[in-house]
């Protein structure tokens, strides 16, 4: 299957991914504390309200004493999907306490496993934007060594990568017309940061040059189910606060007290 996908040489793609898991094993931001910790919570069934577990806390709390109340400012998915990579890992407040002393630790491949999952997914799907063989195989080449996809995958380890994959998809699917798609994959992408919000008016309009209904189609598409993966988050006022109508959703916000 990968093989229908694949446009660079199998020691090629050994050497990115390579790349990738040495910089992920020896490199630490503590922004990837907020996906552990919200995995933490979500792993205890948490599901609907961890974002509202810091500020529920009382006064004095280890964890709140460690984070703000702004620690979970990004859309759902951001949180759901490493979440579910996190399952079988050990839980932490601050992930520091199991790093080694020696600077390789091979605990933090994991934990950026799902950012590298998004990256290398795009990859393989990015040579859909080209026609033939030789821009498939370049436009591979410039992702898999983009020193900018390997720093925020592999390095901070955000969840641009799982925006930027499904803002492909929709890219792809406006190539071949396909706008209720695009517009839902633009949709499905601002569930883990809202910038594909702004693509799906520009679908509709793209999809005007077909008809009228396309373009509304469209537009439901994607504001419907970017609504549909908030609708169960709305009565949390910190994700209300924070996530839904922050000024800043751009920067995961981890606050830290004092840092040793």
């Amino acid at each position: 299957m990968i093989k229908k996908y694949l446009f660079v040489s199998p020691l090629i793609l050994a050497l990115a991914v390579f790349i990738r898991l040495a910089l992920a094993a020896t490199t630490f931001h503590v922004d990837l504390n907020a996906f552990a910790l919200a995995g933490n919570f979500i792993s205890r069934g948490e599901v609907l309200s961890f974002y509202d577990h810091v500020r529920l806390l009382p006064p004095g709390d280890q964890i709140k004493n460690l984070y703000t109340d702004k620690i979970f400012n990004y859309q759902p998915l951001s949180y759901l999907i490493p979440a579910f990579f996190y399952l079988p890992l050990p839980k932490s407040t601050d992930l520091r306490v199991l790093l080694p002393a020696i600077p390789f630790a091979p605990l933090l491949i994991f934990y950026k496993l799902p950012f590298i999952f998004f990256d290398l997914l795009t990859a393989l799907f990015i040579t859909r934007l080209a026609k033939d063989v030789t821009a498939k195989k370049k436009l591979q080449l410039l992702w898999l060594f983009n020193p900018a996809a390997i720093f925020v995958s592999s390095v901070m380890g955000q969840s641009d990568m799982m925006v930027v994959f499904f803002l492909l998809l929709s890219l792809i699917a406006a190539k071949k017309e396909n706008y209720q798609t695009a517009a839902f994959f633009a949709g499905l992408s601002a569930l883990f940061k809202p910038a594909g919000l702004f693509l799906i008016p520009v679908v509709a309009i793209a999809a005007l040059s077909i008809s009228l209904p396309k373009a509304v189609k469209s537009m439901l598409a994607g504001f419907g189910v970017y609504f549909l993966g908030i609708l169960a988050y709305l009565p949390s006022i910190s994700f209300r606060t924070y996530a839904l109508l922050a000024e800043q959703t751009g920067t995961t916000f981890v606050v830290r007290k004092s840092d040793p």
